[in-house]
């Protein structure tokens, strides 16, 4: 009984086929494979004569996928490009894979992504999660994970401390009439429209924390609250208001102008963000270059 009897009787007709559908032309597809136009359009007679089926209308020189010749066309390249890659990986040619990495939502979107834009020479996968088993998790070459810098299977050095601060956007203090905000007083930032994010984690600070350990027992009006740290620090950027600023994390906001501490208390709660390098197994090459590179980019080293 013959094995895999659907599969044309030359599999090489098949690699014909997948560069004349890239090339959409019989002759471009003849020089990428170093025959003749000839062989290329009778190596697609033949698969069309196997298969019962036209692949391409033909009109002159130009030619076109029918709608089986689509559906090959799908199917035969995903599976060229499966056998290339393990093929290549046999043969010691394929790519490195690229570095795995592991980040909050906060820390990703408002740190780590201007530092892989800046090197876009590295192949990098990024989990975004705000689990903690998730980012600590042994399949990532990296992680960067708050807390106070310990953990049994990282290598963790800090990266930057948690040092917290309301802040606003100055559209938003120039409406309101505020011309000095650093001087500020507590009660005259409680005044302000606040916002404020959820706690996720018991040791975590939200505004209204900051608050109570700051001494202002008053009862605080908090607009809005989000779910999401990123979303408060956006939507304090577009004026909505006050919101507890990281200021490591958001130093690129305050450097722009975009986003302005409010009076001069500011809490540094002894947690922050460590940049991980996994233990066991060592990470290569790349990933060790890359955290070498984060390392030196902190805000405050």
């Amino acid at each position: 009984m013959q094995y895999r009897p659907a599969l044309p009787k030359s599999l090489d007709a098949l690699r014909v086929f997948d560069a004349a559908v890239r090339h959409r032309s019989f002759s471009r597809a003849a020089d990428e494979l170093l025959v003749t136009q000839a062989a290329v359009s009778r190596r697609i007679q033949a698969l069309e004569a196997d298969l019962g089926e036209a692949l391409f209308a033909r009109a002159g020189r130009n030619i076109a996928l029918t709608d089986a010749g689509r559906r090959l066309a799908a199917s035969v390249s995903a599976a060229l490009d499966y056998l290339e890659g393990d093929l290549s990986a046999l043969r010691g040619t394929a790519p490195p894979p690229p570095v795995t990495i592991a980040a909050a939502t906060s820390v990703s979107h408002l740190w780590l992504a201007a530092q892989l834009r800046a090197r876009p020479e590295l192949a990098v996968r990024v989990l975004t999660t705000d689990s903690l088993s998730e980012a600590a998790a042994r399949s990532h070459d990296l992680t960067i994970l708050y807390g106070r810098g310990q953990h049994p299977d990282w290598l963790l050095a800090p990266l930057m401390a948690e040092r917290l601060q309301p802040v606003a956007a100055p559209e938003l203090l120039a409406r309101l009439g505020v011309d000095d905000p650093a001087a500020l007083t507590l009660a005259e930032i409680a005044d302000l429209p606040l916002l404020d994010y959820a706690r996720v984690r018991p040791n975590w600070v939200t505004l209204a924390a900051w608050f109570a350990r700051a001494g202002h027992g008053a009862p605080l009006r908090i607009g809005r609250t989000f779910t999401s740290y990123v979303l408060g620090i956006e939507a304090a950027v577009h004026g909505d208001g006050v919101v507890l600023g990281s200021l490591d994390l958001i130093a690129a906001q305050i450097a722009s102008g975009a986003l302005v501490p409010l009076g001069h208390r500011v809490e540094e709660t002894g947690q922050g963000y460590h940049l991980g390098l996994r233990r066991d197994p060592p990470p290569g090459p790349e990933a060790v270059r890359l955290h070498a590179e984060l390392l030196a980019a902190r805000v405050n080293p």
